[in-house]
């Protein structure tokens, strides 16, 4: 399961010596995922959430066309606990965010899974997952004799659309947090893929419906260049939806490129791995930007070697380094470094 990754002193708990209630906490926190939408829906319907590309995302039209698509599935006759595959690319992080709140608020499962998977792979993780569905973006075409029989695929849109059809069977009800919203595959080092479960409550835990005490509030944007169906990348999804700053995916990663975006969007948080960061602080390219509004730099998924560490420190002198450790099967328990 995922936590959004948060620079240190800006956790959701109260400060030393001002206790909240167990009321007061619960009340200000969303029982899932896309209860935390609508919650952000209503308060700020024109924020942008997301940008990816040329595309944005602002939260009322996120809220919006998730709730379409949840409808969409279950005029399709997906109940609670179907589980549908969601097969996207970095470049389809807009589609990607709108099909997986949608399947949550559907009360369905989502099974997020690259585009850059291995057919096999992919294979494994429908006949694994018991996947009733696959759902990717518009023009991608799904590999040869990748669906099992019984098993359809439909584009975003398609399903959004599917709303005009006639209902599902009653009115969508909100998500139970004990109930499973996610299965999320992951190998470790070696051997196949094993599917790791995480609940509502699971998903939500740590994130808030206090607008002031929003994550990454010292960041106008925070940037990131993770693929669908990661940890990491969940965790940026989270983030979009939790945090204060709005999320910046880069459709894929190069060093000049994502130089380049934090300068376009004066980024205040990125987030990487250890081998883009190396790659980050060989290029000559990069360097042409400017990267002075970058006030943290997470790194995740792997072990930060020290040399790359300081190599990150005098890159961005006035930014903190973060290394957070944490696994798919642990999260959100993570241990931050500083």
């Amino acid at each position: 399961m995922t936590t959004a990754l948060r620079p240190a002193g800006s956790s959701s708990r109260p400060p030393a010596g001002r206790p909240a209630s167990r009321a007061a906490a619960t009340a200000a926190a969303p029982r899932s995922l896309p209860a935390l939408l609508g919650h952000r829906a209503a308060a700020d319907p024109g924020r942008t959430a997301l940008i990816c590309g040329p595309r944005t995302l602002t939260f009322g039209t996120w809220h919006e066309r998730a709730e379409a698509l949840a409808a969409g599935l279950r005029s399709r006759g997906l109940g609670p606990g179907a589980r549908v595959v969601l097969r996207y690319g970095g470049g389809d992080w807009i589609a990607y965010a709108v099909a997986y709140c949608g399947v949550l608020r559907a009360g369905c499962v989502a099974v997020p899974l690259s585009d850059r998977q291995a057919p096999a792979t992919a294979a494994h993780v429908l006949a694994d997952s018991g996947a009733t569905a696959v759902l990717h973006p518009a023009g991608a075409d799904l590999p040869s004799g990748l669906l099992p029989p019984g098993v359809w695929s439909a584009t975003t849109e398609e399903i959004e659309a599917a709303e005009a059809a006639p209902p599902g069977p009653g009115p969508l009800a909100d998500p139970d947090p004990a109930a499973l919203a996610q299965i999320l595959y992951t190998s470790g080092t070696t051997g196949r893929p094993k599917g790791v479960t995480a609940t509502h409550g699971n998903l939500a835990y740590g994130c808030t419906l206090d607008e002031r005490r929003r994550p990454l509030r010292h960041s106008r944007h925070f940037l990131h260049a993770f693929p669908v169906g990661t940890n990491a990348g969940q965790t940026m999804l989270v983030n979009a939806l939790d945090s204060g700053a709005t999320a910046v995916a880069a459709p894929q990663f190069t060093p000049g490129r994502f130089a380049r975006l934090i300068e376009e969007y004066e980024v205040g948080s990125v987030f990487l791995v250890p081998a883009m960061a190396i790659e980050l602080l060989g290029s000559e390219a990069a360097r042409r930007y400017a990267t002075e509004s970058v006030r943290l730099v997470g790194s995740t998924a792997a072990a930060l070697p020290g040399p790359v560490a300081l190599g990150l420190a005098r890159a961005f002198p006035r930014a903190q380094v973060v290394n957070y450790y944490t696994s798919t099967e642990a999260a959100p328990a993570q241990i931050t470094l500083l």
